[in-house]
């Protein structure tokens, strides 16, 4: 690939992150300081709106270690974090679980808990006054992010959820072995002060800490997360007891259609001699 192939594919990669992570939106006016929009709703891309017509998505049980987002703080509400972690599970396809716990300021003696409690990689989120805004232990598996510190200046609610989700994000990299990322406009790199991290224009990883994370996680004995459409979650056997009309819908077509056999065979034609 020539150096100008190269810079095209560049510039579209930061473009097609940029737009799934919702960066360059301009922040409303009012509100107060919280979290209210920590998963944005965003327009929804082609592949999108077809899953919505399978019944939504739905995640497969994995035996073994999970990841766990650990909620130790009030300033988030446990919503936003049940949706993060699903967020977290679907990027990188490990499964990541999200737990909450009573309100704590000593992050490190929560990760660390969690771990001994048989999580392979934890991320806290706790609020401190006294505490940095990330604490990282790559040999241990943990990382600890300080709502408080994202809470300086009192920034208004959108760049306040941007900071949550970013810091996050560096956490989780850092915690399931994520490193650093050689790609400029990436979560993963140095970061001083409030205003270097809102000068990320990015909400997430780029590929390369985010295969890292995938490889580090398989090598502690994660298995990669499954998820699918309910309606193909139906085909493979594996799908939950239908929770809408939508998906008891599917999930009674799916069985009719396995009790009724295929109706339209494949037909091969013999080889001609």
């Amino acid at each position: 690939m020539n150096m100008k192939a190269l810079a095209i594919l560049s510039v579209a990669l930061v473009a097609a992150l940029a737009e799934g992570s919702g960066a360059g939106a301009v922040p409303a006016k009012d509100g107060a300081n919280s979290a209210s929009a920590i998963s944005p709703q965003r327009k929804l891309k082609p592949w999108q709106r077809r899953r919505g017509t399978g019944g939504g998505l739905v995640f497969k049980d994995v035996p073994g270690p999970h990841l766990r987002l650990v909620n130790a703080q009030r300033r988030v509400p446990q919503a936003d974090f049940d949706g993060f972690a699903r967020e977290l599970t679907t990027s990188v396809s490990l499964p990541w679980d999200a737990v909450g716990v009573a309100a704590s300021a000593d992050g490190q003696a929560l990760a660390r808990a969690a771990l001994a409690d048989g999580a392979a990689g934890v991320v806290v989120v706790f609020d401190s006054p006294d505490a940095p805004a990330l604490l990282v232990a790559p040999e241990e598996g943990w990382a600890a992010v300080n709502v408080a510190k994202l809470a300086e200046g009192d920034p208004l609610p959108p760049v306040f959820a941007a900071r949550f989700r970013k810091e996050v994000w560096r956490a989780a990299a850092w915690a399931v072995g994520g490193g650093n990322s050689s790609f400029q406009p990436c979560l993963l790199k140095g970061v001083s002060t409030m205003k270097d991290l809102d000068a990320i224009p990015l909400l997430r990883p780029g590929p390369e800490p985010n295969n890292k994370m995938i490889d580090e996680a398989h090598r502690r004995g994660v298995q990669s997360a499954r998820f699918a459409s309910y309606r193909q979650a139906c085909q493979e056997g594996w799908a939950p007891a239908p929770t809408n009309d939508i998906q008891k819908a599917i999930f009674e077509q799916v069985k009719a259609d396995k009790e009724r056999g295929p109706t339209n065979p494949i037909t091969i034609q013999p080889p001609k001699k």
